[in-house]
């Protein structure tokens, strides 16, 4: 029997409105890995997929993007749907 291999990710919402887009850039490029990625949606709403972040663990993240000022919300799965074709 195959063994089913799931990769672990989380996509976080960002509410950066207080900031200008360098000011975001420059933050990010600070506090995040070199292998997540940071999405711009159609509607201008701003996404961070964490890579090989289960959800229990993006916590951290997001603890570390509210002390910059950054504000963050996890997605459910069913939030997740509905922006793919956004991004």
């Amino acid at each position: 029997m195959q063994e089913e291999h799931r990769l672990d990710y989380t996509v976080l919402k960002l509410d950066a409105k207080e900031k200008t887009i360098e000011e975001t850039e420059e933050i990010l490029s600070l506090l995040v890995r070199e292998s997540d990625t940071v999405c711009l949606a159609d509607n201008g709403s701003l996404y961070l997929l964490l890579h090989q972040t289960a959800k229990e663990q993006a916590g951290i993240v997001q603890e570390r993007l509210e002390q910059a000022g950054i504000r963050s919300s996890i997605l459910t799965p069913e939030q997740e749907m509905e922006i793919r074709e956004g991004i």
